[in-house]
């Protein structure tokens, strides 16, 4: 029920490499065997209690975590409240991988799924877009569960010897599998009518589209926007927020719809916009569910690249609008009434 099309194959790593590529694949090894089995709420407890051991031996991400907190709430979080709420961030990122795991422990209850079935009524591809919020392969439950020709996306791992272990688990989803690179078989998916989920929040090092984010610039994926111009397929954003221990709420957002017969960059860049658009309001209300992880604006529309030790004014300096604010929901998380 996997189908994925092979790319060319890689250099041959270093010595160091290899001996680095074995040791996370034993780290790999031993988070699957430690959560893959067993009671799913215990599964959960042991997650939680191993968070801020990782959040110390991620190091890097935890920093990025709190680097992006502050571009994007600015003084609307204290210190406190950054690291309280990057702490969030960082075990419902590791949630996913464990929901991902033993996705056939999840409940999921789906909200507006018309729309996504509407839009592939009409005969045509559509392109399925997601972000990294909440649990987000939730969402392609729906199609095999309904039968969809729904066709997953995804990015091969740096190390070969995970990527194994990561498809492996991806091929208990029971709908196809692309590689991102492979960008003809995904063109002839849509051309034959099927549903390409995308992920669009990705940091993309060269050759993306500038639009804004969470109102900081970004340099965008072009895949999305361009592939629903030259198809003239709709696109539907789609979110799954984690509703409890082993609960999804999957929500699908109305069709955007691609102009006609203009595929030219100004309009990959107003269409990038637009899907950036429909998710942020979920951002922001579920904001401890985001990957802040991810250094979502580091390689900036100009070529530079943002790092670590930067001051706060440098980051700031690039807003487009005014620090955003943090929903009374996120707000009674920090500060839960006794």
């Amino acid at each position: 029920n996997v189908a994925a099309t092979p790319e060319p194959p890689r250099p041959p790593a270093s010595a160091a490499l290899r001996v680095r590529f074995y040791f996370e694949w034993l780290a790999l090894r031993g988070f699957l065997a430690c959560f893959r089995g067993g009671n799913f709420q215990r599964a959960t407890n042991r997650l939680h209690f191993l968070t801020p051991v990782l959040t110390r031996v991620l190091r890097q991400d935890w920093r990025w975590a709190m680097q992006n907190l502050k571009l994007i709430f600015g003084p609307n979080l204290t210190n406190t409240e950054r690291e309280q709420l990057a702490s969030l961030a960082f075990e419902h990122h590791l949630s996913s991988y464990l929901e991902g795991l033993r996705h056939e422990d999840m409940q999921v209850e789906f909200h507006h799924a018309e729309r996504l079935l509407e839009s592939h009524a009409k005969g045509r591809g559509v392109i399925l877009c997601g972000v990294h919020l909440g649990s987000w392969e939730s969402v392609l439950r729906y199609g095999a569960h309904i039968g969809l020709p729904l066709v997953g996306v995804y990015r091969r791992a740096f190390n070969p010897r995970s990527d194994q272990v990561f498809q492996e688990i991806r091929s208990a989803y029971r709908i196809e599998w692309l590689v991102s690179k492979d960008t003809e078989a995904i063109f002839n998916a849509l051309r034959s009518g099927k549903i390409v989920a995308l992920m669009t929040d990705l940091n993309t090092l060269s050759g993306g589209t500038v639009a804004d984010f969470l109102g900081v610039s970004a340099t965008n994926p072009t895949g999305p926007a361009r592939l629903a111009l030259l198809q003239g397929v709709p696109i539907v954003p789609a979110v799954a927020i984690r509703s409890g221990v082993g609960r999804i709420s999957a929500h699908f957002e109305p069709a955007i719809l691609p102009p006609e017969n203009d595929n030219s960059d100004e309009q990959v860049q107003q269409l990038t916009q637009r899907i950036n658009a429909a998710f942020e309001p979920w951002i922001l209300e579920y904001a401890e569910q985001y990957n802040w992880l991810h250094p979502r604006w580091r390689n900036r529309p100009d070529g530079r690249r943002w790092n670590l030790q930067m001051s706060d004014a440098e980051l700031y300096q690039e807003r487009t609008a005014p620090f955003l604010p943090v929903s009374e929901r996120v707000r009674r998380l920090l500060h839960p009434v006794a």
